[in-house]
């Protein structure tokens, strides 16, 4: 991908954030790394953005097929009381006869 020498300035300077220790920034070839860096993580957002951007405008609903589905397994265990005490106020009691 070609990009101006202008529209890195811009991009780096406009959606880029870079934080890295003060004598750090002092060294031209680590700021060039950093700088760098930033760019490609933007790069990557950018080209997913696009991408899900294309597919969703051709994306139809459909049926899936259970055949084509990829599943993943996996187990989370969690405390229950940790994942309910917060919401058992709002939970209506029943009584059972």
């Amino acid at each position: 991908m070609f990009m101006p020498r202008e529209a890195v300035r811009l991009v780096l300077s406009s959606c880029c954030e870079i934080r890295i220790p003060e004598e750090e920034a002092k060294d031209p070839e680590r700021l060039r790394r950093a700088a760098s860096r930033a760019l490609k993580a933007y790069l990557d957002r950018f080209v997913r953005l696009r991408e899900r951007e294309a597919e969703s405008a051709h994306a139809e609903p459909a049926l899936l097929l259970r055949e084509r589905q990829v599943v993943y397994e996996y187990r989370i265990t969690v405390q229950v009381e940790c994942v309910f005490r917060p919401i058992r106020p709002a939970i209506p009691v029943q009584v059972v006869q």
